[in-house]
């Protein structure tokens, strides 16, 4: 027992990180157990056993310490308000997503991934008709229940785990119908003992070549059609791409696809597909739709191709309506350091790379900007602090290196200055870091190494400016210039 319920906890947690609706699964542990109960002629929620009130305690407060970790950490990031503009149309959507649901169960098919759906604009008779049904649902589902019917626990197990999907809980997608899998299994569960009931009295069986005659072109059809769909599921261009040509307006597919592009080195296609998930919002019929809308993260992976294209002042736009959205996120200060970097506004650099720290606290991209950005402000004591362990663990990149390198030539320590370049070039042979190398090795009296290092420059790269100049001066004889590299 003790064993059991140590191990409770771990298996909660596991069940919220994969998907937030499993926090269902403390009424569902109280309808099994109150149904057991029952079963055995004990009535009431206090006829459940001690060790089971103890495993539904333990759900609740693992559920309740995982909700203030993610609010303190993200924020809450929820369904903000149910969709409608009027609690008539609310009702009505929700509705129509119901027995959507239950239609989706009883025949079934692919996933559809895009969640968007129509929102209904008014309690329309079909609405009206599917409250009635929902309504008398729940009434058999009831009686069942008090008859110690067992096709009743299907039922209310798949008003359960359905209960999330129906937009009554605070999710981040409001409609997905990936997530009808648990739910179905309780109207599977209903169904087999319904037919079974209705089966028994007839004394009948099945001959063996008859369930042949029934079971094998269903199962060969159902592996067909799941060899066909496994084709557009291989990789996630294949799968998002695919979705959105039966549904333009499906707005994650386009910002997965635009993280599958920069994961593959493609920013080009992701500045496109995040423009027009961005565009797509603007649009009429997203308006009169619900749907998840990652905008935070279309946000961020726009910016990440934005900057990989060099357009700056976009990147900085996007990555700060994405703080805006999530102040709490690391990325974009990240995103916002890193601009304020390459346009040389240090102070602006420092204060959002120190933001995106106190985020994300140990994290080595961040640790290595904020530690140039310090040393390029002239703050040398706290950039070296934070890159010099990253040097000594071989963690520094050659940005972090060659701000190190400037620091220690203005300080007057060229031995120092010399041996964080060589690190440079060993992590990426670049005629300029060659062409600095060569005019510190000059300017320290090493003219011979010098030489060979600006004539390895200029094998690798004759036209690049600031090798010129150093080959100019060690060709000219320059005398030592401290400080300057």
């Amino acid at each position: 027992l003790r064993r059991w319920l140590l191990l409770v906890p771990p298996l909660t947690l596991g069940a919220l990180l994969s998907h937030e609706g499993m926090a269902i699964l403390p009424l569902v542990a109280t309808l099994l157990a109150w149904f057991e109960m029952r079963e055995r002629g004990r009535s009431g929620l206090g006829a459940i056993s001690q060790s089971r009130r103890l495993a539904i305690a333990l759900m609740l407060l693992t559920i309740a310490g995982y909700t203030l970790m993610r609010v303190r950490l993200v924020g809450l990031d929820f369904a903000a308000s149910l969709p409608g503009e009027t609690p008539g149309q609310t009702l009505a959507t929700l509705l129509s997503l119901f027995w959507h649901g239950l239609g989706q169960v009883f025949w079934p098919g692919e996933p559809v991934l895009s969640d968007i759906w129509p929102l209904e604009r008014a309690l329309t008779p079909g609405a009206m008709a599917g409250l009635l049904g929902l309504l008398f649902t729940l009434g058999i589902i009831a009686w069942g229940l008090r008859s110690h019917h067992p096709a009743a626990l299907g039922g209310a197990w798949f008003l359960l785990w359905y209960l999330p999907v129906s937009g009554l809980f605070p999710l981040q997608r409001l409609h997905d119908d990936t997530h009808l899998y648990p739910a179905a299994w309780g109207l599977v569960l209903a169904a087999v003992l319904l037919l079974y009931q209705l089966w028994r009295p007839l004394g009948r069986q099945l001959s063996r070549s008859a369930e042949a005659l029934v079971y094998t072109p269903l199962v060969l059809t159902l592996a067909l059609l799941t060899a066909l769909s496994g084709l557009r599921f291989r990789d996630d261009e294949t799968l998002f791409s695919g979705e959105i040509d039966q549904d333009p307006y499906y707005l994650e597919g386009r910002v997965m696809l635009a993280a599958h592009a920069l994961r593959h080195g493609n920013p080009l296609e992701a500045l496109n597909q995040g423009n027009l998930a961005l565009e797509s919002v603007d649009n009429d019929k997203p308006a009169t739709t619900i749907s998840h809308w990652p905008a935070v993260d279309a946000h961020l992976y726009l910016a990440e191709a934005q900057f990989a294209l060099a357009l700056l002042d976009d990147a900085q736009a996007n990555y700060s309506a994405a703080r805006d959205l999530r102040p709490g996120r690391a990325e974009p200060w990240y995103g916002i350091g890193l601009v304020a970097l390459q346009h040389n506004r240090l102070p602006e650099a420092v204060a959002a790379l120190q933001a995106a720290l106190q985020r994300r606290p140990g994290d080595t991209p961040t640790r290595l900007r904020l530690g140039e950005a310090l040393l390029r402000s002239g703050r040398s004591t706290e950039g070296m602090a934070l890159l010099l362990p990253l040097v000594n663990i071989g963690a520094a990149d050659n940005n972090a290196l060659l701000a190190i390198t400037d620091t220690f030539a203005r300080q007057g320590q060229p031995k120092a200055a010399i041996a964080h370049l060589r690190l440079a070039l060993q992590q990426k042979d670049d005629p300029e870091l060659r062409a600095r190398l060569a005019r510190l090795l000059w300017h320290t009296g090493q003219k011979q190494q010098a030489q060979q290092e600006i004539n390895r420059a200029l094998q690798r790269g004759s036209d690049n400016q600031l090798v010129g100049e150093v080959a100019a001066e060690i060709a000219a004889g320059f005398p030592a210039l401290p400080g300057t590299l």
